[in-house]
């Protein structure tokens, strides 16, 4: 014969399961300490690495530039006709939505038979908004875990510059005719005398028409890194004597940067653990193109008695400007493409 409990001892345990547990949303803490677009934003007196951008209602983007005017003002003598120059049209991104969603469902036991505390934490709708905003960040992230992935491969969430090349790259195509790198060729793990090898080549770019345009002479400057080179990135920037050297040499690196790492840079996650990255903080690396914000929807389903929660976004995210950055792959490999 069952055995139905009266409502006041249902309360009773109730209130007792209160009292008792507490419920931590790990979800919840993933978001508080990893959202990308709020740490980085958050770095006093710099400007961030990710722009989060609304484009509601687009369906789809094309963005490109121009470049300045080719040549210099030439000298010309009285009488004689003025000399004609041109600019030059920018390379073309074209940057199309991608829906990412999530569906979580409870049945009516679970719903109502748990403890009030407890039963906060089943709010399908909050827990699926924490997983959107994880993924979101994971996304951004994978900006750098693939820097070196060939564009045809990369992953949903991404979008490709319009030179169809890879954001690291020795073949960055140039509109005014010749290529450019914005990646260490032979890979050098991170030390100081390859962070003032990529901080030449950053400060040496050079536009389509082949003007200067370095975005390292100024600003901020930011080192990437996944957590295994975490020591090695604060040893750099935090002493004065140039690390692993016999006698004292001036570190020229000391304060020089900004460290930003994430656990989801690290091999474990698809990143790697000797690739490292310096960018330039003149203006933001990253983009998130948002195309349609979450939407969060609840249903019933009264012949199975469960409820069903389901989220969903429509997001890309890229770089716009890979001048902006110079890595290393970090493992001694010959980059040649």
């Amino acid at each position: 014969m069952a055995t139905k409990a009266s409502p006041s001892f249902s309360q009773f345990l109730e209130g007792v399961r209160a009292a008792f547990y507490e419920v931590i949303d790990q979800g919840e803490e993933q978001v508080r300490k990893m959202d990308a677009a709020r740490i980085w934003g958050e770095i006093k007196n710099a400007g961030p690495l990710v722009r989060r951008e609304d484009v509601s209602g687009r369906a789809r983007l094309e963005i490109t530039y121009t470049t300045g005017m080719e040549g210099d003002l030439a000298p010309t003598g009285e009488g004689q006709p003025l000399p004609e120059t041109d600019f030059k049209e920018g390379i073309i991104t074209t940057v199309e939505p991608y829906k990412f969603s999530r569906k979580w469902s409870v049945t009516y036991e679970a719903w109502y038979y748990k403890s009030p505390r407890y039963t906060r934490f089943l709010d399908g709708a909050a827990k699926l908004r924490y997983n959107a905003m994880k993924t979101l960040t994971k996304h951004t992230l994978s900006v750098f875990n693939n820097a070196r992935t060939d564009p045809a491969n990369l992953p949903k969430q991404l979008f490709a510059y319009g030179d169809n090349k890879k954001l690291l790259s020795t073949q960055h195509p140039l509109v005014g005719g010749g290529v450019q790198s914005n990646v260490l060729e032979s890979s050098p793990q991170l030390s100081t005398s390859a962070l003032t090898a990529a901080y030449l080549k950053g400060i040496n770019m050079k536009d389509d028409v082949g003007e200067p345009i370095s975005y390292f002479d100024s600003g901020t400057l930011y080192l990437v890194v996944p957590p295994a080179l975490l020591d090695r990135a604060k040893e750099i920037v935090n002493t004065s004597n140039a690390p692993y050297t016999a006698n004292y040499v001036f570190n020229i690196w000391q304060g020089a940067y900004n460290i930003v790492s994430s656990p989801y840079l690290s091999s474990t996650f698809g990143g790697s653990d000797t690739r490292w990255f310096l960018v330039s903080g003149e203006e933001p690396l990253i983009r998130q193109f948002i195309f349609q914000g979450l939407t969060a929807d609840t249903w019933e389903d009264k012949n199975t008695q469960t409820i069903y929660f389901s989220i969903t976004g429509h997001w890309r995210i890229g770089c716009l400007n890979w001048r902006l950055v110079v890595g290393s792959e970090g493992d001694g490999s010959l980059i040649t493409d």
